[in-house]
């Protein structure tokens, strides 16, 4: 493949561009000190961040995505990407899907739009349905310093 002014092979955008690595919530940093889980005999925090064997989940920057939709759409496959980039012929595949979904030239899925909103539906649905529950908790923890129970409201 040619490398033009301002075009990279699919081994040259690999080494050039950065990815990130996403891990479990508790593998982010911290220390076994700020650990607020449970704890076993030894001191040491259940699913601490030094125990922590979450795997590591790349996201590729989105210029490194489109990038590889472009090699395909000329006629790369995505097993022969799979063997000079990293990303598995898979999530090439999922990419491809992701994008024609974006684009309007499949149906049989959700945008990434769509995916989002329902995401953010789904958490809030979860937190309205949880804060009832924090609710009852934090009216038992007053009931119980203040040593007095809560009035009833009369029938008269």
């Amino acid at each position: 493949m040619d490398e033009g002014p301002g075009r990279l092979s699919g081994a040259s955008l690999a080494r050039s561009l950065q990815r990130a690595e996403v891990r479990h919530p508790f593998c982010q940093g911290g220390s076994a000190s700020t650990w607020s889980g449970p704890v076993l005999v030894d001191g040491r925090g259940f699913g601490s961040p030094q125990e922590c064997s979450c795997p590591v989940v790349p996201t590729y920057p989105p210029e490194f995505r489109a990038r590889i939709l472009d090699l395909v759409a000329n006629g790369r496959t995505p097993e022969a990407l799979e063997q000079e980039l990293e990303p598995t012929a898979q999530t090439i595949r999922n990419g491809m899907k992701q994008a024609q979904l974006d684009t309007g030239q499949r149906r049989d899925g959700l945008t990434t739009d769509e995916n989002s909103e329902l995401r953010r539906l789904r958490q809030e649905n979860k937190r309205l349905k949880e804060e009832p529950e924090r609710m009852e908790t934090v009216s038992a923890w007053f009931t119980s310093r203040s040593g007095k129970l809560p009035r009833k409201p009369s029938d008269s």
